[in-house]
């Protein structure tokens, strides 16, 4: 018995058959990950500083009775005034080519001591602007330039007090700036940047802002 299991044994062996190990990362190969250069959508938070000279607006009462006031929007704290807040916005990125919209806030600092002639004083002023702007970002890299040309829908609004009867106005302008600043994204879908924009027209003179976001793709 012994010698016919020793005969077998080679013919048993040939008969084996072989078993194929195949790597399923070599046969189906994963897609490839997005990249943010493919395009993506960004939302973004921050703050802003800038000067403006709001002087020349054209300013209207809202209250039926105003005796629109013209001369006290010629001084302090329209002229040359400094503004910050914050913002928020909303972009589309493809291809290198940015377009967004987005709502800043702003708070004008001026002293109240500085807006009082005689019987008239400032009482209130306060920014509102909404933005729709256009432009294009280098090649995605870790950290990227970009340019944008912005145009600002702006409108203010003002409480007047004379003698002891308070007066209302606002404005509507409209104004183009010029924008460039660096993004840095920080991680997968988050990002920073901070940019500086110069007036063109309307009544924005510079302006910085930083920025915090996410993107999704």
């Amino acid at each position: 018995m012994f010698l016919i299991a020793m005969m077998l044994s080679p013919a048993l062996a040939q008969e084996t058959p072989e078993i194929e190990v195949v790597d399923v990362a070599e046969r189906e190969p994963a897609e490839p990950a997005m990249d943010i250069e493919d395009g993506h959508i960004e939302y973004g938070f921050g703050f802003m500083v800038g000067q403006s000279d709001f002087a020349g607006s054209a300013w209207s009462p809202i209250d039926a009775q105003g005796n629109a006031q013209i001369g006290a929007f010629s001084r302090h704290p329209f002229e040359e005034v400094t503004v910050s807040g914050f913002h928020i916005d909303q972009r589309l990125v493809w291809n290198q080519l940015r377009v967004g919209i987005g709502y800043q806030r702003g708070f004008p600092s001026y002293s109240f001591q500085e807006a009082t002639r005689k019987d008239t004083s400032v009482q209130y002023f306060a920014e509102h602007q909404l933005r729709l702007a256009i432009g294009a970002i280098a090649p995605s890299t870790p950290v990227a330039p970009y340019m944008d040309l912005a145009g600002d829908v702006t409108e203010l609004r003002s409480v007047i007090a004379v003698g002891n009867k308070q007066e209302r106005y606002r404005s509507t302008d409209f104004g183009l700036a010029l924008v460039g600043g660096v993004r840095a994204q920080t991680g997968e879908h988050t990002f920073l940047a901070i940019q500086g924009e110069y007036g063109l027209t309307g009544a924005e003179s510079w302006g910085v802002q930083a920025t915090v976001g996410f993107n999704v793709f």
